[in-house]
């Protein structure tokens, strides 16, 4: 969500972890005084996974 946010763009599910992992390790390079160039691979879009987004932040997505 602080992606979606930020960069006005909902990645698709798989990038999220790519995201994910980024955002992770930012902070991590900030602690540690350690200057890094952090890339990563933004595929895709979720138009197609709106539907699963909505229902799972109303609370109506099933396991």
């Amino acid at each position: 969500m602080r992606f979606a946010r930020s960069e006005d763009i909902v990645p698709a599910p798989e990038s999220c972890h790519a995201v994910r992992a980024t955002v992770d390790e930012a902070p991590a390079c900030r602690e540690s005084g350690e200057a890094k160039a952090i890339v990563f691979s933004l595929s895709g879009h979720a138009h197609f996974d709106m539907r699963a987004y909505m229902d799972h932040f109303a609370g109506r997505l099933a396991d």
